[in-house]
């Protein structure tokens, strides 16, 4: 394994950085998804939760057959 030089670490830390903001891991299906496909990231409480594009419309779906009249 080379040694990395301090500049090469640290654009690799950018980059994985760069990724984990961009990528996401969805709660339900564990799916891998990005910020531009959609989903939703926030908290349910105290507890992290992440939602690609099609849990989030299942569960809205589900929402709103709950909430019809």
């Amino acid at each position: 394994m080379a040694k990395l030089t301090s500049a090469e670490a640290h654009q690799q830390g950018l980059e994985q950085q760069e990724y984990l903001e961009e990528h996401h891991v969805c709660s339900i299906c564990q799916s891998d998804y990005t910020s531009d496909e959609g989903g939703i990231e926030g908290d349910i409480g105290i507890l992290p939760a992440s939602f690609c594009p099609t849990c989030l419309s299942g569960i809205i779906d589900m929402v709103e057959q709950l909430t019809a009249e």
